[in-house]
């Protein structure tokens, strides 16, 4: 999985095209500005939470 801002300037506003580890799911979320590449941002995300706990399962 790829969670990834368009207003994130590290993501550079585009999903990943290398697929080397297989097809991701990659949503695009929307993030402020001011808080475009910060980690509590991106985890605060409902589909992103839903992602990480579905692989910690066990």
């Amino acid at each position: 999985m790829n969670v990834w801002c368009p207003t994130d300037a590290v993501a550079i506003g585009r999903p990943l095209k290398d697929e080397r580890w297989g097809k991701l799911t990659q949503p695009a979320v929307s993030d402020g500005r001011d808080r475009a590449h910060n980690i509590e941002e991106y985890l605060g995300h409902p589909q992103a939470t839903r992602e990480i706990r579905g692989v910690l399962r066990p």
